[in-house]
């Protein structure tokens, strides 16, 4: 049926899928981020044009504030100048407390514009070095050289900026996550419920063909069993008439074919049982060479009583998974097929060979039978198929059904220079 291929395909198809997923969701992630950090940069570089004039505005004031408490001749000594750090105390007391409340403003620092320290906000050292901007400064006051100038840095805390980047960052990851594992456990159920549709419609498949075989197979019943019990209607008789007359009863001759004539009907009989009862999968591991050797050991003493010369060869790895005793059937059949073939050929040749390919494996069984048109071979593996007095075609049916329910294919063609191939084609797992 091709469902095996089409669940393998299917289950490719996830994983390219959520490879894809992965990939997107990795590059979104990582533009979300970087978009994230250049609108969190975006929203620093406005607060620092917020910040900085209105530092600088508020400074002034307290630099006159304390200009105008301290004596000139002090001043001018140069005792409280922009660059001491008892001047930025002082200035400290005259700022509004607000001021370190201001957008993400941590505190000031004061610099020489050499870049020696001279002063910083208080408490400002106990802020983690990462989680504060250094980068807004101003020199201070602007009416002074630049020798005497301080260099004013407004210190932004960025703890507040940080978090909130974190918090939009792991939104944005967990919404995508969420979605991925949404997606994702979609796809895992879509694919459990594909493998267990394919399983029933395999299951269906089977019953459906094994009822149609059924139905082909009732009416061929009664017409293979009634040649051997005429046969042996006739046979009886002919003992009872002699026995009757009191002529001597030809025991070797009449009950060799009573018994010829039970041992089809028992045949017919054992294969239409076979055939109706087909269990379920028993799935295991399995060498199919192995189970190969193992059909063809079953006909060691056919094969010697009828001179038929055979070959049997191995390639690759024969390795696989599937029900051991279904495979074996399907040998067996085709084995038989091939051998009953060459019933009436002398020195018939039996070819096997069993070749791991890929994610398959191949067996071929070549015999040098009497078949020799191909049209012979069109209905093969349909019950109602006959090519000699004894074969109901059950044999190769069942064949075709296991096959096609581990999901592999089964053919038959005529070889080459005569005789028949049959053609059996194997997953690795048939099992979806």
């Amino acid at each position: 049926m091709g469902s095996a291929g089409s669940a393998r395909k299917y289950t490719y198809a996830v994983i390219l899928v959520g490879v894809v997923g992965l990939l997107a969701v990795s590059l979104f992630v990582s533009w979300a981020g970087e978009k994230i950090a250049r609108q969190g940069q975006d929203d620093l570089e406005a607060k620092r044009r917020e910040v900085v004039p209105a530092v600088s505005n508020l400074l002034a004031r307290a630099w006159a504030t304390v200009q105008e408490k301290l004596e000139r001749e002090i001043w001018r000594a140069g005792n409280h100048g922009p660059l001491n750090p008892a001047t930025w105390d002082q200035v400290q007391q005259e700022l509004p407390l607000a001021l370190l409340q201001y957008g993400d403003l941590a505190g000031l620092e004061v610099e020489t514009p050499s870049g020696d320290l001279v002063w910083s906000t208080p408490g400002l050292g106990d802020i983690a070095a990462d989680a504060l901007d250094r980068s807004a400064t101003f020199p201070f006051p602007d009416n002074v050289a630049p020798k005497d100038a301080a260099r004013v840095r407004a210190v932004m805390d960025l703890r507040g900026v940080l978090h909130d980047r974190r918090d939009l960052t792991d939104f944005v990851i967990l919404g995508v996550i969420s979605i991925s594992v949404a997606m994702y456990v979609l796809a895992a159920v879509s694919l459990i419920l594909n493998r267990a549709q394919i399983r029933l419609q395999r299951a269906e498949h089977e019953k459906t063909t094994r009822l149609n075989a059924i139905g082909e197979v009732a009416g061929g019943i009664a017409h293979e069993v009634r040649n051997p019990l005429n046969a042996i209607s006739l046979s009886v008789q002919y003992m009872q008439k002699l026995a009757e007359r009191g002529d001597p009863i030809s025991h070797k001759r009449d009950f060799a074919r009573i018994h010829l004539e039970l041992g089809k009907i028992r045949k017919v009989v054992d294969s239409f049982v076979k055939f109706a009862r087909i269990r379920d999968m028993v799935v295991a591991p399995m060498d199919l060479g192995q189970v190969m050797e193992d059909a063809i050991d079953r006909f060691g003493l056919e094969l010697e009583a009828r001179s038929i010369r055979r070959s049997v060869s191995r390639d690759g790895d024969l390795s696989c998974s599937g029900d051991k005793e279904k495979i074996l059937e399907v040998f067996v059949a085709v084995l038989q097929n091939a051998i009953d073939s060459m019933r009436d050929v002398p020195g018939g040749e039996l070819s096997v060979r069993v070749a791991g390919r890929g994610r398959g494996i191949r067996a071929t069984v070549r015999d040098t039978g009497e078949i020799t048109d191909e049209a012979a071979l069109t209905n093969i593996f349909e019950p109602s198929f006959v090519a000699r007095d004894s074969a109901l075609g059950l044999g190769m049916t069942v064949a075709r059904t296991f096959v096609e329910s581990h999901g592999g294919s089964i053919s038959a063609a005529l070889a080459q220079g005569g005789g028949c191939v049959v053609t059996i084609d194997l997953p690795r797992r048939g099992i979806g």
